[in-house]
């Protein structure tokens, strides 16, 4: 007998942080979300799959003034990459110090709204604290996952894995450019898959 999984998950989307922090419009991230939905029901995971978009629960940013928070005095040169990867573009460091304490400012105010609304779920983040694991635990967690573009490199035992696309990794390996059709590939992947676990029951 085969059991069903057990274990569901509810992918949270704090598009009110990116909105706040990068000046990233609702819109966009709403389109995002409904794109992203559709590709979770094409691969058949919407019954253990949900998806908890922060703007629909608790939208914050009517409750404060972007000059609430304080700004910090400097940042690393790290950070200053960092910040330049999640805008797409380049930026002076004193942006770069002004979306930071924004961050740091948001980040608090979303997670003590959103963790009522999660409850006694675990709930998976970046960097893992006092009362919540880390998914980067996990193969390719921190790549599939993070802002920016993602590249593919072999590794030394000679597998595709996926590497995200920073100031470090530019200057470690030779990147070249190659287009997809994505969709495509999902597809595949899922008839595959499929074709793997199927079953005859006589």
């Amino acid at each position: 007998m085969i059991y069903s999984p057990a274990i569901k998950f509810t992918i949270v989307i704090d598009n009110i942080v990116a909105n706040f922090v990068n000046d990233i419009s609702i819109d966009k991230t709403l389109s995002y979300c409904n794109k992203l939905m559709e590709l979770i029901k094409i691969l058949g995971m919407d019954d253990i799959v949900n998806m908890l978009i922060e703007s629909e629960h608790c939208n914050w940013i009517f409750e404060y003034k972007k000059n609430e928070y304080k700004k910090k005095d400097l940042v690393g040169f790290k950070e200053y990459l960092n910040v330049m990867r999640f805008l797409g573009r380049n930026c002076s460091l004193e942006e770069a110090v002004d979306r930071i304490s924004r961050y740091e400012f948001a980040i608090r105010i979303s997670d003590n709204k959103l963790n009522l609304l999660i409850g006694d779920e675990i709930r998976f983040v970046q960097r893992s604290n006092s009362g919540q694991l880390t998914f980067r635990s996990f193969p390719g967690g921190a790549a599939r996952i993070q802002c920016g573009s993602v590249g593919f490199r072999v590794n030394e035992r000679n597998k595709i894995v996926p590497i995200l696309i920073t100031y470090e990794s530019r200057e470690k390996y030779c990147c070249k450019q190659v287009y997809i059709d994505l969709m495509d590939l999902i597809y595949e992947l899922k008839n595959n898959y499929i074709k793997q676990h199927m079953t005859v029951s006589l």
